[in-house]
């Protein structure tokens, strides 16, 4: 018996080892060919993160009391320019560039570390609900999913959200009646960690949480009702490791929570309300002509591939009959999450991508219910060759086969900025000059010759945004700079006269020309 575990466990540790290990060298392959960091929101997080680990930085080199720093930490972790993106996942990007060194690419692979939980937690759920085979498949096939690996090579936060969300549910599904402690102490840490991921992980955890957990009450008020001593013991027991879970996560993220619940409530509001200019034209696409209860669908379908949509809806209909091991708290997962963001007036087709696990399980459910082996493991193969296929055309656009393509994944991409920052900067008389003003969407940034130096810095490490709006520390009033660099498109007619063209680039791969010139009555002057 313990020879056939420690068998199972062998199987199961090469198993995964090896899955994520090809993600990792293929993710190392493909950002060697890309450096265009582009992708949803993407510079915006790895913007807080250079900011959050220099913060980190400045603190522990500061000469104060070891207490004082903690306070400072804690300050630097409790507030954010945006509820929607509390700082953990900064927090761990910034351990691990302090272990291997201040990069993108360190930040980028950190992703690796979310793939994994993702995994095992979807192995280890198909593995309660089935066998051992069906974990295999539902986390093979979830690793696949254009959508989870495409953010897989992309820093924000959806990934990470998702990956606790499985860990989560997988606690729940090991640890239903809240009879182990140590599990529950587990889940309240992974409870609060996931809420300072992302605030929306409440939506995907709480109605399944409070549907393990009331019963336990429920039935702690019947036993204490008709004085049966022994079980009220038993459930007095359970009830406080559900608070004692609760007590943690609160520990955890509720002093965030706290710190921000007016800015919260507002961004809730907004979001409810679909008072989001960013987005109106995605308001407008997704709202028009009632799409939008087929909204979720369709972007389900394009981030896990129409093939393996087609093995979900075929799994489903197979399993609709089943008896399957908590299959109600399996449906929770899925089903409020998706009515919630349905009914939302903002919609981003990210948004659901915590529940992209449960169409790998039930897919992995529905193949491992074929009795005859041979079209079991015929399935099995022909999904798994048919996903890695998928994979790297997707990923490298081999044959220019765009047909499979989403909006999480796109071919590597190179971009000049580098060419383009020294082409423009290596005029002493640019760089001696006082003032240089940067344009890029409306914002403007003003520096002198010391914040230039940084903004190189800056520009070198983010080099597909040519003005860093992101290191502006004051807006002083500034008449007219030296010198204006400014996409083409906004040097108007009053710009004409006051300023004279010295140098243009392109800008790829967005394809945006700018300008740098310079002040006619400065130079005058």
């Amino acid at each position: 018996m313990r020879a056939s575990i420690r068998k199972q466990t062998l199987v199961t540790f090469l198993f995964i080892a090896s899955l994520l290990s090809f993600h990792v060298i293929n993710n190392l392959l493909w950002l060697s060919f890309d450096n265009s960091y582009s992708g949803c929101d993407v510079l915006n997080h790895l913007t807080r993160q250079l900011r959050f680990y220099y913060g980190m930085q400045n603190v522990f080199s500061m000469p104060l009391p070891c207490i004082e720093k903690i306070q400072r930490i804690f300050w630097l972790f409790r507030f954010s320019d945006n509820v929607s993106w509390p700082p953990f996942t900064y927090l761990v990007a910034s351990f691990f560039n302090n272990v291997f060194g201040m990069s993108p690419l360190v930040s980028i692979m950190t992703n690796i570390l979310y793939l994994g939980i993702l995994v095992v937690a979807t192995y280890s759920i198909g593995r309660q609900m089935a066998d051992i085979e069906t974990g295999f498949l539902a986390a093979f096939f979830v690793s696949l999913y254009p959508a989870i690996y495409g953010l897989s090579r992309k820093f924000g936060l959806d990934l990470p959200l998702s990956a606790l969300v499985a860990f989560s549910m997988q606690l729940f599904f090991i640890n239903k009646s809240f009879h182990n402690r140590y599990i529950c102490i587990l889940l309240g840490i992974v409870m609060g960690c996931g809420t300072l991921i992302k605030i929306q992980y409440l939506i995907f955890v709480s109605v399944p949480f409070f549907y393990v957990s009331l019963p336990v009450f429920i039935r702690l008020y019947k036993s204490r009702k008709r004085k049966l001593n022994r079980v009220k013991t038993l459930y007095l027991n359970r009830g406080i490791n559900v608070i004692i879970c609760l007590g943690i996560a609160a520990v955890i993220c509720g002093w965030w929570l706290l710190s921000n619940i007016g800015l919260i409530l507002k961004s809730l509001f907004a979001h409810s309300s679909g008072n989001i200019e960013t987005i109106d034209w995605q308001l407008r696409a997704s709202l028009s002509g009632g799409r939008w209860l087929l909204f979720y669908v369709l972007t389900i379908i394009k981030n896990i591939s129409p093939i393996f949509a087609v093995t979900f809806i075929l799994s489903l209909m197979f399993l609709r009959k089943s008896k399957l091991k908590n299959k109600r708290l399996f449906l929770l997962w899925l089903i409020i999450p998706w009515i919630f963001f349905t009914f939302l007036p903002v919609k981003r087709e990210r948004y659901l991508l915590a529940i992209l696990p449960v169409f790998a399980l039930i897919s992995a459910l529905g193949i491992a219910r074929i009795k005859r082996s041979e079209i079991k493991k015929l399935l099995g193969v022909g999904l798994g060759f048919i996903g890695m296929l998928q994979l790297f055309v997707c990923s490298y656009g081999i044959n220019d086969f765009n047909c499979m393509k989403t909006s999480m994944v796109h071919v590597p991409q190179k971009n000049n900025a580098e060419e383009i920052t020294k082409y423009f900067f290596n005029d002493t008389a640019l760089i001696s000059g006082p003032i240089v003003r940067i344009i890029w969407d409306d914002k403007i940034v003003a520096r002198d010759t010391v914040g230039l130096l940084e903004y190189y810095t800056a520009l070198c490490f983010f080099p597909e945004r040519l003005a860093y709006s992101e290191c502006i520390d004051d807006f002083k009033a500034i008449q007219e700079p030296h010198f204006l660099i400014i996409p083409e498109e906004l040097f108007d007619e009053g710009m004409v006269a006051r300023y004279k063209l010295l140098k243009k680039a392109l800008l790829k791969p967005g394809s945006v020309r700018f300008l740098l010139c310079q002040s006619v009555l400065k130079e005058s002057g």
